[in-house]
């Protein structure tokens, strides 16, 4: 069917058995609310069934105009992050560390490494700070799905191929904290592309976000999208984001190169501007494997979640495919006191908090860069 009649009819969302792609049905006289459930529908089902394997790296750079740094034109590039993403169907497997050295400073620390896997039923997160930095304190914690770990997941909520915009928690076609008076439009932009269009009041603020899909493929395709928050003082939070240089995968196209543009000023504010890049020069290339989901946890890593973890002192092998929630110990505390611990020879409990919570801290600070989902203009630390 033509692309550009998507936007006049609902949408039937059929997920063919024998070949795991989403397929378009049309009736007529549809909704545009239909319609935007349905679109939502076929995008959460791709990244249900989508699969890849890429090396990736996050930079920051300038550049002279939205537009130019939307096509991607930008320099004074520098990489702040890498890592590889592996994802077979609906299970995930995500590592990312820091070009800046990782510090430690009491129970702050900022730029620790994590490796973090997901499937349908089990997600585990592992942080791993550098040995001459309380490398004691690393862990390992599995956690039962809920509403899937993939949400839960950093690589599904930082900017990459399954968030463009990133902050929306892999849901794309959904305003963040919409309030009642939220308006949605569904319109036509070409033969190939539609728009959908979310705006709503919240006290001073009012918000426009747009997501920008390809129809032109079996499934639709996020290519851009856009937030722009006005406030009653003067203040506008903007932020743009476009993939780009897709390529074929199993489940359907993905994005090589994402570009996110921030704007922040107004009002008693003046204007700071800052632009970033994921990039991956070999997704597609590669499929991933099973091994892909199997982690090597360190000798000196206390592995906290597990009925019978393996016991420290020896290198052990995770397999994500092997764990259920039959695996998974009640909650508790991350770090058991020394006379409790089962996992190897006691540790202070205080040192261990003290770097666990350290950890977490690094965690949430390797987002600051979505400042502007969150309307905090004071994250943006740059100029133009």
């Amino acid at each position: 069917m033509h692309a550009k009649n998507v936007a006049v009819m609902s949408i039937a969302v059929v997920l063919c058995a024998h070949c795991e792609r989403v397929c378009f049905a049309a009736p007529p006289h549809g909704a545009s609310e239909d319609t935007v459930r349905a679109l939502r529908d076929a995008v959460l089902q791709w990244t249900r069934v989508v699969s890849f394997h890429c090396k990736w790296e996050m930079s920051v750079a300038r550049f002279e105009s939205v537009e130019e740094a939307l096509d991607g034109r930008l320099f004074d590039r520098q990489v702040k992050q890498t890592g590889v993403f592996h994802k077979l169907g609906d299970r995930y497997r995500f590592s990312i560390a820091y070009s800046d050295p990782y510090v430690l400073e009491g129970s702050s620390a900022t730029n620790a490494p994590v490796d973090e896997m997901g499937g349908p039923q089990v997600g585990v997160s592992f942080h791993m700070p550098a040995q001459e930095y309380a490398g004691s304190a690393m862990a390992f914690a599995p956690t039962v799905a809920g509403t899937g770990p993939a949400q839960e997941l950093m690589c599904r909520r930082l900017m990459g191929p399954l968030n463009v915009g990133g902050g929306q928690v892999g849901e794309p076609l959904r305003l963040n904290g919409a309030a009642d008076n939220m308006k949605t439009e569904v319109s036509d932009i070409d033969a190939e592309h539609l728009q959908v269009s979310f705006s709503d009041v919240r006290g001073p603020e009012r918000r426009a976000y747009t997501v920008v899909l390809w129809m032109a493929t079996d499934t639709p395709t996020v290519e851009r999208s856009s937030l722009v928050s006005q406030f009653a003082s003067g203040l506008t939070n903007s932020s743009y984001s476009r993939a780009m240089d897709f390529v074929a995968c199993p489940g359907g196209l993905v994005a090589r190169r994402i570009v996110s543009v921030h704007v922040v000023g107004g009002g008693s504010v003046p204007k700071q501007t800052q632009a970033f890049e994921w990039r991956s020069a070999d997704l597609g290339d590669v499929a991933p494997t099973e091994e892909d989901f199997v982690m090597e946890v360190p000798e000196t890593v206390f592995i906290h979640g597990l009925v019978r973890p393996p016991p420290m002192g020896t290198k052990r092998l995770l397999d994500l495919n092997a764990l259920g929630p039959d695996d998974l110990a009640p909650p508790g505390p991350i770090f058991p006191e020394p006379s409790e611990a089962k996992n190897g020879p006691s540790r202070s409990p205080r040192a261990m908090l003290v770097a666990g919570l350290g950890a977490a801290v690094g965690l949430a600070l390797c987002a600051y860069w979505l400042w502007c989902r969150n309307n905090d203009p004071g994250r943006l630390r740059s100029r133009k």
